[in-house]
């Protein structure tokens, strides 16, 4: 009877955790999807280093809440308040090589909002 009661609340608890997770993290995109369109306005601009390199074909990857196919996304790093910070670039034709160096903008106050400026 005890290892039944533990086993069900074992399972309560992950189903909260794995739930608040979830949202947190919705919640989170949508932040960043609102500051992003501040990006324009109010950014500073650095260098980037692509680190990563995908094809992308026969299926799509979801970024935020865009689906991209048929291309190549880039993943890359920079520097902002003394810290690293990545962000990712979709393009339908191959532009760059892993460890090329790429502009990007950021928000000041968050620059997990960030994005390839040409």
């Amino acid at each position: 009877m005890k290892s039944k009661k533990f086993l069900l609340i074992s399972l309560v608890l992950i189903i909260a955790v794995v739930g608040f997770v979830y949202y947190s993290s919705r919640d989170n995109f949508e932040d960043l999807e609102k500051l992003g369109k501040q990006l324009p306005k109010s950014h500073i601009k650095t260098k980037a280093q692509i680190t990563k390199l995908d094809e992308i074909k026969n299926h799509s990857v979801l970024i935020g809440k865009t689906k991209y196919s048929n291309g190549f996304l880039y993943t890359y790093i920079f520097d902002a308040n003394g810290k690293k910070y990545m962000g990712n670039y979709f393009t339908k034709v191959r532009q760059f090589e892993i460890n090329d160096s790429i502009p990007v903008i950021y928000l000041p106050d968050n620059p997990k909002v960030n994005e390839y400026k040409r």
